[in-house]
């Protein structure tokens, strides 16, 4: 998800020598509606520029372990729901908005791991009634040396309650406050590959989703600085979403309209707006950007309420060449394609397939994991679960697969070879009856 985590001397130093960085502020409104006239840089590397000025404290995310400098790591994102009873005689009540949000950390190796080796790295909130969902992406999220996380968290109390953005040293253990605008709720952002600029979108804190408070897609540098408008918003009922930036740094992802709209593309050099493929995309996590040929793999479907599902690649950096390499049949509306992944150093192919079963109750959920190659040649299935939410990601070696398995209170963290052989788990999990656990989101990583 591009990924996934004396210096601390020579940090301090110039962290010193900078001086406090500023909370990024809005700049008026003359400045905010042209495109950017200059792309970030093409790179894949962290920045080079050297370390970025510290951030003003956050409180809005509380930090608990430090994640070591060292290893390969399995990153994953917990919540915790209300379902407090609101009768004394109810054992239990409806499931309410995340009262809590946890990040934690597992090694990754080909031996079970202790509950002690899990290391709960933050916790925080990311919805409140009434306001929108931040839908944080670790992949997308993580800078590209893996020590940092930008988070869309929920900042202020009570009225005054709202979405900012904060980024996360795991490795230092400190949290700095982003952006701090009350007009704004600062949601899905997504790291740039040169390790220097951070996307993500805007909407107005007044008026609800899908009435004109859209904000379009906004540029800031991770110190603070160079806060800027790139797309302008869509107009009402619609909404913007940002999926990724690009391999190389020059466009980003986004969407127009609510689930089921398709992969666009800024050109940040240009301002010129593309599409990849005409299908519909239904999560943020659908696609993947490589360096090389092709360079996207995405997850997408027919129409929002049914049709076939697509994996489509497209050769380079801005969609050309796309076309559709496997053609899943067409169904109700019950089975989708999600989380296409390209392996690191292949041509190989991963993807998941999901459907439902609704004839039975409760709804019989299966989720399973594909690999195929660049062209959709026989896809194979290298792991089945059933009654369980599923998301995969590559080894950085690329040597196997991790996966995360678990709805309700029991879930682990597997390894799996792309023959579907020899698996083994990592992390096995547990938790109380009356607490309910969803994982929604994998980023695996090396330091």
């Amino acid at each position: 998800m591009r990924d996934l985590l004396g210096v601390a001397l020579a940090i301090a130093t110039v962290l010193l020598a900078c001086g406090p960085a500023q909370v990024a502020s809005s700049p008026s409104p003359s400045a905010i509606f042209a495109p950017s006239a200059a792309a970030p840089q093409a790179s894949r590397s962290p920045s080079q520029t050297g370390s970025p000025r510290p951030l003003p404290p956050s409180t809005a995310v509380k930090m608990d372990k430090t994640l070591p400098a060292s290893g390969q790591w399995a990153i994953f994102v917990t919540r915790s729901y209300d379902q407090s009873p609101t009768d004394p005689s109810q054992a239990s009540g409806p499931r309410r908005l995340p009262t809590h949000e946890s990040i934690a950390a597992v090694p990754i190796s080909a031996r079970a791991t202790t509950p002690r080796d899990t290391l709960s790295l933050a916790s925080f909130t990311s919805a409140v009634q009434g306001k929108p969902g931040a839908d944080n992406l670790l992949r997308e999220q993580f800078s590209p040396d893996g020590r940092r996380l930008v988070l869309s968290v929920v900042v202020g109390e009570g009225a005054n309650a709202r979405l900012g953005l904060v980024i996360l040293d795991l490795v230092a253990g400190t949290a700095g406050s982003l952006t701090d605008d009350a007009t704004y709720h600062d949601a899905q952002p997504a790291w740039g590959p040169s390790g220097e600029e951070i996307a993500f979108v805007r909407l107005s804190v007044a008026g609800a989703v899908g009435t004109g408070n859209d904000g379009g897609i906004w540029l800031v540098r991770s110190d603070g600085t160079g806060l800027r408008r790139v797309l302008d918003p869509a107009t009402a009922p619609n909404s913007t979403g940002l999926y990724s930036w690009n391999a190389d740094g020059t466009a980003l992802g986004f969407s127009r309209g609510f689930e089921g709209s398709g992969y666009g593309l800024l050109d940040l050099l240009t301002g010129r707006t593309t599409s990849i493929s005409g299908h519909s995309a239904k999560e943020r996590g659908m696609a993947d950007w490589r360096d090389g040929r092709p360079a996207f793999a995405g997850a997408f479907m027919e129409g929002q309420y049914g049709g076939k599902q697509y994996l489509v690649t497209a050769d380079d950096q801005h969609g050309g060449g796309a076309r559709d390499v496997v053609v899943g049949p067409a169904n109700d509306g019950n089975s989708f394609f999600f989380q296409a992944r390209w392996r690191p150093g292949s041509n190989d192919l991963l993807y998941l397939r999901t459907s439902a079963d609704t004839t039975v109750q409760p709804v019989k959920m299966t989720s399973t994991l594909f690999v195929t190659d660049a062209g959709g040649r026989t896809p194979r299935a290298i792991k089945t679960v059933v009654y369980e939410r599923m998301i995969a990601a590559w080894t950085p070696d690329g040597r196997d697969v991790v996966f995360l398995t678990g709805l309700g209170v029991a879930g682990a963290v597997r390894l799996i070879a792309p023959d579907g052989t020899n698996e083994r788990v990592v992390q096995a999990f547990g938790g109380a009856p009356e607490s309910y656990l969803e994982w929604i989101d994998l980023a695996v990583l090396s330091l």
